[in-house]
């Protein structure tokens, strides 16, 4: 059985789309399903990068704003911004550890004993904490 970190689920995520990488992953024992999933995950990484150029336009545009509240929207920006580049680093590593799967011998599986200590870029979700609405 493989042992992946939970990732935070986004308000903005389809229903069934987190379903669907669940499904994968039970599912995942060949090298062609380990690469179905680092492009899961690469599309994942891609969607959050679009987010983050989305909340980079907003900061821009609530910079100098004549809205009363400008610098907190500007703020509240930034820190998404700032979650959604740990996110994509995040998505990006999971894709490189499935990648890294997928190119093994057969029979081996991510979590094995043989794999300690194989660098395969890393990343948990571990310390990952949505920023809160205001």
């Amino acid at each position: 059985m493989m042992a992946l970190a939970l990732l935070p689920v986004h308000p903005s995520v389809a229903a069934g789309e987190e379903d669907d990488i669940v499904t994968m992953l039970e599912n995942t024992a060949t090298p062609a399903q380990h690469l179905a999933v680092a492009a899961k995950y690469r599309a994942k990484a891609d969607a959050e990068k679009q987010e983050i150029e989305i909340h980079r336009k907003m900061a821009r545009l609530y910079l100098g704003s004549k809205v009363m509240y400008h610098y907190k929207m500007e703020e509240h920006c930034n820190e998404i911004i700032a979650f959604r580049e740990k996110m994509t680093a995040k998505y990006e590593a999971l894709a490189i550890e499935h990648e890294a799967v997928a190119k093994q011998p057969a029979g081996m599986k991510m979590g094995d004993e043989k794999m300690k200590g194989m660098d395969m870029g890393g990343g948990g979700m571990e310390g990952m904490e949505m920023p809160k609405h205001q």
